[in-house]
């Protein structure tokens, strides 16, 4: 059995969404996925969180978070305790404490000011890059990713980069799901779509609501 999860999911504890650990999962289950990464900005709350609401179901949530390094952002999966370090090398060592799989999201998208830049000098080591995003305006960004993995024979993540919960399900990885951290490691496969526009638009405007968790 193939299952579909899409690994950059944003909850409350982002800042720039409101949507609740708990409605991530209810809504993430009606559009048949099997699984998601809560992966909020800076910290691994959410994906705690989510964690404790799938609890006593089947669904299958990844924790983890999307740091914002001194040289962009890199994402830890399976992370359980908070990263400190701001420092691209040390928040990578960080992140290998904790047995993390660690991508590179949207690493070509020009219009993400927070993206890790100049991945192609600074080839850092990470075991997977993230091919297809949601959010990426541009194809090519997401073309431009999947070369770069294939050029460095690292595995792919996928995601919708979901700040609104009808955005989850949009782009993914499928794999079995019976050894997780193995198959992402391996993984080569991943489905997509864009997110329309106006979602970023929606993204802007949640920025100036005050933050309440």
């Amino acid at each position: 059995m193939v299952l579909r999860f899409d690994l950059h999911v944003h909850s409350k504890y982002s800042g720039d969404s409101q949507s609740e650990p708990g409605d991530i999962i209810k809504y993430a289950q009606k559009t048949g996925l099997g699984g998601v990464a809560i992966v909020d900005h800076g910290t691994v709350k959410g994906g705690l969180a989510g964690l404790r609401a799938a609890k006593k179901s089947d669904f299958i949530v990844i924790p983890g978070a999307e740091i914002k390094t001194d040289q962009g952002e890199i994402i830890g999966y399976f992370l359980t305790e908070e990263v400190e370090s701001r420092s691209l090398m040390d928040v990578i060592d960080e992140m290998r404490a904790q047995d993390a799989v660690i991508s590179v999201p949207h690493p070509f998208d020009t219009f993400r000011f927070n993206r890790l830049k100049s991945i192609t000098e600074i080839q850092p080591p990470v075991d997977a890059v993230e091919v297809y995003n949601s959010r990426c305006l541009f194809e090519s960004s997401n073309k431009k990713a999947l070369a770069y993995s294939e050029k460095h024979s690292l595995a792919v993540t996928a995601g919708s980069d979901a700040h609104h919960i009808e955005e989850i399900g949009s782009a993914g990885i499928e794999i079995p799901g019976d050894n997780l951290r193995t198959e992402m490691l391996e993984n080569k496969s991943y489905f997509g779509t864009k997110n329309p526009l106006l979602i970023h638009a929606r993204t802007s405007l949640q920025n100036l609501i005050p933050k309440r968790l």
